[in-house]
């Protein structure tokens, strides 16, 4: 449905814990639900460009959230590739993602 990339940032928002802002951690059956919505965001073949991008983006997101960099990487390449809104962001989060495959493979 149309709700749900707005369902999936609204669980995002609540699996984040923190200590006074630092040291976050994931609640992984929140991150699992919004990842779901978030993924069914990206198969609405009625959103507009822009629209499934930001799905991705979000779902580049979450995965990085739960340390599937693989997932995370092609969700985020597909924004990057988009080079609409918000595809500088999805470059930065994938250079992040290469980077430390560089420094586990070191």
């Amino acid at each position: 449905s149309s709700d749900d990339l707005a369902g999936a940032l609204k669980i995002l928002g609540t699996a984040r814990s923190s200590a006074f802002g630092l040291f976050p951690s994931y609640d992984d059956e929140r991150l699992e639900a919004a990842a779901e919505l978030a993924e069914q965001a990206t198969l609405n073949e009625d959103r507009s460009i822009q629209r499934n991008a930001q799905a991705h983006l979000v779902l580049g997101k979450i995965r990085m959230y739960q340390r599937r960099d693989e997932e995370a990487a092609e969700s985020l390449q597909i924004v990057v590739n988009s080079h609409i809104t918000g595809a500088e962001e999805a470059r930065r989060l994938l250079d992040f993602i290469n980077t430390q495959r560089v420094t586990v493979d070191e």
